[in-house]
């Protein structure tokens, strides 16, 4: 009986030993087995399937990896396939846990010579404010292909979102202020949102030449052609095809349940280039509004439109649907860049604004391909 029961408690003891391997956390001395950090990270370079689940135990594993993770990452005899792995599997821990260390370590990847390395490094810095990053990032952006450039674009937003509010703080000290923007345009981050709070600051100081020249620059609307509302009772005004769709036609007057609508001129320059279609019309929700500028461009080129809206976005190219993106969303700054080729002469560009409740607002500019400033393109009503 006494070996039986021996023979029980040394079971139920390796349970609790295999529990405890799992969860990191050592319940008595007596526990043996392997380093569950450790053998985590040899699985990454097992199938699929075993490479995800070991990571999904090192990201909830109750030890902090990132010693562990950093010290396979500079191992040259690691396989490049776990190292990778575990580079992604490190980003994710930093942003989760905004661990500094993994960050830093992270940063200095992005000048590894490999360039798988390199992307899963940027992975890390997507959707984080480890702003100390960016100057890297900007490095790294200068030769890297197209879909590494998407991905550090997406780093370098929320960085700046970051940088854009501290120093928005300091607007009550314009000295600090202006040396904070001139900073961030040492860097390489002066235009984008950087460049739009600048000229936000300046705007609001009286520096108005100077703020209309930086709007300008970043290509910012600020004077619009307006039409509306439209109806848009239980969100069909997104697929409904209203007539500004199909013609501009400035002349024109449209029925409504309010009277006929007419396209207005909005010849005084947006405050930011913001507008608010609350401040026009008099019905505001479940309704559909128009905006159109023309872009005279010497050539045939590429440009992109850099919009946010509150609620959705359609864009029409001289009649022609280009881009549609149906969220009922709050405004945010460039959410949506959309890559379109002008035709040599005058180019017509309609926005369509669906708007269930609350906001109702636009923000819009044109610029070159990757944010460069705008050539050869004059904006006009």
């Amino acid at each position: 009986m006494a070996r039986k029961n021996k023979t029980m408690n040394t079971r139920a003891r390796g349970r609790w030993c295999r529990i405890a391997a799992l969860a990191a956390l050592p319940l008595w001395g007596g526990c043996s087995g392997p380093d569950p950090v450790a053998h985590a990270i040899q699985r990454l370079g097992g199938t699929h399937a075993e490479q995800q689940k070991a990571a999904m135990e090192l990201r909830l594993t109750s030890r902090d990896p990132t010693p562990q993770l950093i010290a396979t990452i500079e191992n040259r005899k690691t396989k490049a396939r776990v190292r990778v792995a575990a580079i992604e599997v490190l980003g994710d821990i930093a942003r989760r846990q905004e661990n500094e260390q993994a960050w830093a370590f992270l940063e200095t990847l992005l000048t590894a010579p490999d360039e798988n390395i390199r992307e899963a490094a940027v992975k890390g810095f997507v959707d984080t404010e480890y702003d100390q990053a960016a100057s890297a990032l900007i490095a790294l952006k200068a030769g890297a292909p197209e879909t590494l450039r998407a991905l550090i674009d997406k780093a370098l937003g929320s960085m700046t979102r970051k940088m854009v509010r501290e120093v928005e703080k300091q607007w009550n000290s314009p000295e600090a202020a202006m040396a904070a923007y001139q900073a961030a345009a040492g860097i390489g981050l002066g235009r984008g949102q950087m460049g739009y709070s600048h000229a936000r600051f300046l705007e609001m100081r009286g520096r108005v030449e100077e703020a209309n020249a930086k709007y300008d620059a970043l290509g910012v609307i600020r004077k619009w052609w307006i039409i509306g509302p439209f109806p848009n009772r239980q969100g069909m005004g997104f697929r409904q095809v209203y007539p500004p769709e199909n013609e501009v036609l400035l002349d024109a007057e449209y029925p409504s349940t309010l009277g006929p609508i007419t396209w207005y001129r909005m010849d005084r320059p947006l405050p930011g280039g913001f507008l608010d279609f609350e401040s026009f019309f008099v019905e505001t929700d479940n309704v559909v509004g128009y905006t159109m500028v023309y872009l005279v461009s010497d050539r045939e080129q590429q440009v992109e439109v850099r919009a946010g809206s509150d609620d959705t976005l359609q864009l029409y190219l001289n009649h022609e649907l280009v881009w549609a993106h149906e969220e009922y969303r709050a405004l945010n700054f460039d959410d949506d860049v959309v890559a379109i080729t002008l035709n040599q002469g005058t180019n017509s560009l309609v926005f369509k604004v669906c708007e269930d409740w609350g906001g109702w607002q636009l923000m819009a500019r044109i610029t070159g391909p990757d944010d460069t400033p705008l050539e050869g393109v004059d904006i006009r009503l």
